[in-house]
């Protein structure tokens, strides 16, 4: 049973704790063969009376509260009002890769979708992304661009939601359309203090301004600093599946002099120099390559060459190898040997694909 406990007045932000955890509830028994599960609202007036079970009442998700919000208990004889506003249903609806929405101006809430909309299987294996706009991203005037959620209360038409779909990355359908950034924090707690890296992710969109519609950066587009329990499970739920971004769409690598020393970044290049094929990864020619680099502060072309031949033609061992050396450093170790792990089991994923 999935349990979310709070203060009526917190009703909205408690309703999407519990639609992001049942989704990766969903996520984990839909790997697990033969497991059965019902998706129900249980009346919480019963569970406070100490009715469990089929002795409490109970409403499937997607067939009642589709109709109305409000349910009526006999057991406690009073009406339940399910307060939805702002949330999506507990089943996610199945995206299709070439459509994006805006997002509502409530923050880091789910797009309200209609139950009927929902399919009668689990969407298709991917993840819920944020995104930037690309034409507002090149209308902003700011000289540093706010964090994710600063930008969903001040300015929430910059943001779009969009469900990345993992075999939709192994045709690269988001390649020219969806530009991911691959960028070093210059501080702690701000990768771009002085707007340089805005700059040149604004004149890059602005080059390919036919093709590229969504731009995603970390910052901008994950919840940074302190966040809320709902904020927090939506930061690891898009950490985990974030390679899909590097490894299906354009890739733009900002080169300053640290990069080359840093394991996420390094990380993100090798998979932007990759190419996914039937056989799973492989080295991308030169025809195939979708990263693109531009050199910031003192880093200069010799660099972006050193860097290119670093990265574009190892395998996945080759790379576990060079990455697990102690002089790539990170700030979570944890961090290392979790991403180093996957890189592996990612390249078992795409031949599965």
């Amino acid at each position: 049973m999935a349990h979310v406990r709070g203060v009526c007045a917190a009703a909205s932000e408690l309703w999407r704790m519990l639609v992001l955890l049942l989704g990766n509830i969903e996520g984990v028994l839909d790997d697990v063969c033969g497991v059965l599960y019902d998706e129900q609202l249980v009346c919480p007036g019963c569970m406070k009376a100490g009715r469990w079970g089929d002795a409490a009442s109970a409403w499937d998700v997607h067939e009642q509260l589709g109709q109305s919000h409000t349910v009526y208990c006999e057991r406690c004889d009073a009406d339940v009002v399910f307060r939805t506003a702002n949330a999506a249903p507990i089943r996610r609806p199945k995206p299709r890769s070439d459509a994006a929405e805006a997002l509502p101006a409530q923050p880091l809430a789910p797009p309200l979708a209609s139950p009927a909309a929902a399919p009668a299987s689990a969407a298709p294996e991917g993840c819920w992304f944020y995104f930037i706009d690309a034409e507002r991203l090149l209308a902003f005037e700011g000289a540093t661009m706010p964090h994710l959620q600063e930008l969903l209360r001040s300015q929430p038409q910059m943001v779009v939601r969009r469900y990345i779909v993992f075999t939709d990355v192994c045709a690269h359908a988001n390649r020219g359309e969806i530009c991911t950034v691959s960028h070093r924090w210059m501080a702690r707690h701000e990768p771009d203090a002085d707007g340089t890296q805005l700059k040149v992710v604004k004149a890059h969109v602005r080059a390919h301004r036919a093709s590229i519609k969504l731009v995603w950066y970390d910052a901008w587009c994950l919840p940074q600093g302190m966040r809320t329990p709902a904020e927090e499970l939506e930061f690891k739920t898009m950490l985990r599946e974030v390679n899909l971004l590097y490894l299906g769409m354009s890739v733009l690598i900002l080169l300053d002099l640290s990069y080359v020393s840093r394991f996420w970044t390094q990380f993100e290049c090798w998979l932007a120099f990759q190419h996914v094929g039937e056989g799973g990864l492989r080295p991308a020619t030169d025809d195939e390559i979708r990263a693109t680099i531009v050199t910031i502060y003192n880093a200069n072309e010799h660099m972006a060459r050193g860097l290119r031949s670093m990265w574009s033609h190892r395998t996945p061992a080759e790379t576990v190898e060079v990455l697990s050396k102690p002089d790539v450093t990170v700030t979570n170790e944890s961090d290392k040997q979790i991403q180093l792990a996957k890189l592996l089991q990612l390249d078992e994923r795409v031949r599965r694909a």
